[in-house]
């Protein structure tokens, strides 16, 4: 696990090229659900392993679930899936691949 990477990750603006696109109470709200994985993270430690990991980016995606009232979209989404790529890959895991994931799986 890459612990200053993840923390100075957690302190970048994750969205910022939704600006002027996508409702303010969104991106703010969107950051902060990716804040809060980064943090889970962080209090497991050296000690996660993989498969809790993933555990973890499932919370957020279910976060990301109730979030959508209809606004997230394709851009939106494949946004979403680099971020939580990113931090599984600050873990030290492989990306998740969100290729043949359906809408039940993600952002239903």
């Amino acid at each position: 696990m890459h612990v200053d990477a993840l923390e100075q990750h957690r302190e970048q603006r994750f969205f910022r090229a939704w600006d002027g696109f996508v409702a303010a109470e969104h991106v703010s709200a969107s950051e902060e659900a990716v804040r809060r994985l980064i943090d889970g993270v962080l209090a497991i430690g050296p000690v996660l392993d993989e498969r809790t990991a993933r555990r973890l980016v499932r919370q957020s995606v279910l976060r990301f679930n109730e979030l959508n009232d209809g606004w997230i979209c394709t851009i939106e989404r494949e946004d979403i899936c680099e971020e939580l790529d990113r931090i599984i890959e600050l873990c030290g895991f492989r990306r998740i691949g969100w290729q043949g994931v359906t809408g039940d799986d993600i952002f239903a």
